[in-house]
């Protein structure tokens, strides 16, 4: 669906694709990581001068709504921001369409906004509940994925929109079983040919290297239960971008798992308290406060993880595994003072609000003494 009031301008159909043109591809490469260091301004900057190399191209719209996407989660608590992401990803489809009807030949690289962009709404629509919408568009994106299976070798950013439908056709719906009837009309994917595609994506690919990452990330931490794999990726492109935040918590809850580098969890977490966003000055009391629990300092780390659990309590639409660390630990240092009923309670409503299959079944094992 486009917006019916919008307006296409004039298209300037550039004479090489952006990745053939070293001026267009260079300021989209720069403004992809002013987008992932989390240097918004700059990266608006950037994207005004897109805007002005190749009016009406897509490419444009695309990168306004990611960078204003990576404001807006995980807390997806901004209305404002929540529209004017539909609105870009709206107009970004609308220009896909009048660049792909007027070229005899595909244009890969619009062919592949135009797959990021149904898909980008896909996922926006179902974190709003929107589920019918989220449908509509996972189709639309399916679409442009089965196209994009034979293009791999000629425009490796499909690598990512292939690895992603192999891995999760598979795997999305053993964790969502609602959504099993609608998977059931989609060919088969293959979970592992999945990975070893976005990892190719993540290394060759032109514009979704660090969206192959961070897919990564979440697959070896949710699905796979390899948090080493996802820490030595998070660790990578947290180096890589320093200010981005949500790669500092993906980098730390690394540490967590694995207790690699735990020199190095004081200062992320200290980094992440200082933010001013809610949600990452929650986690940064949260793993500080897992540190202080393992070094053995219970009450200090009661202290700050009950400052963690009402913040949490602020985030009512956040889907993030946060907030079951969060109970899960305080479920453990209720159970050494002794608190059974308080234990069991968090126990409980950490086990209900997992995210990850390793938090929910260590939450269910402590539920058993109770």
């Amino acid at each position: 669906m486009v917006l019916s009031s919008y307006t296409q301008p004039k298209v300037v159909l550039p004479e090489t694709p952006l990745s053939s043109n070293p001026e267009h591809k260079k300021l989209v490469l720069e403004t992809l990581d002013d987008i992932y260091n989390f240097h918004f301004a700059e990266a608006d900057i950037q994207i005004e001068k897109i805007k002005h190399k190749l009016p009406g191209h897509p490419i444009y719209y695309m990168m306004k709504a990611m960078n204003l996407d990576w404001q807006w989660e995980p807390m997806v608590d901004d209305k404002l921001k929540q529209k004017q992401i539909i609105a870009y990803l709206n107009k970004t489809l609308a220009g896909c369409d009048s660049i792909l009807n007027k070229k005899k030949k595909n244009d890969l690289e619009v062919m592949f906004i135009n797959f990021t962009a149904h898909g980008f709404l896909a996922r926006v629509n179902s974190i709003l509940g929107n589920y019918m919408d989220a449908v509509d568009h996972s189709m639309s994106a399916y679409n442009s994925v089965k196209k994009g299976f034979a293009l791999k070798e000629k425009f490796y950013d499909f690598y990512f929109s292939t690895g992603m439908y192999n891995y999760y056709r598979e795997k999305y719906p053993e964790l969502h079983p609602i959504i099993k009837p609608f998977a059931a009309m989609l060919s088969d994917g293959d979970p592992e040919l999945g990975i070893k595609q976005l990892r190719f994506a993540y290394a060759h690919s032109m514009f979704s290297k660090i969206e192959s990452a961070n897919y990564l990330i979440n697959i070896f931490y949710k699905y796979e239960s390899n948090p080493a794999e996802a820490f030595g990726i998070a660790e990578e492109v947290n180096r890589k971008y320093p200010d981005n935040l949500f790669f500092v918590v993906k980098h730390v809850e690394g540490i967590m798992y694995t207790g690699k580098n735990k020199n190095e969890a004081l200062r992320l977490c200290t980094q992440l308290i200082n933010s001013n966003v809610l949600y990452y000055q929650m986690c940064g009391y949260f793993f500080k406060a897992q540190k202080l629990y393992t070094e053995g300092k219970v009450e200090e780390a009661f202290a700050l993880d009950y400052k963690a659990f009402k913040m949490s309590e602020k985030l009512v639409n956040l889907k993030d595994n946060l907030p079951a660390y969060i109970h899960l630990l305080l479920g453990k240092i209720y159970e050494k003072k002794n608190l059974k009923k308080e234990a069991a309670n968090h126990f409980k409503i950490a086990a209900n609000k997992a995210e990850y299959p390793t938090t929910k079944k260590e939450a269910q094992q402590y539920l058993k003494k109770y």
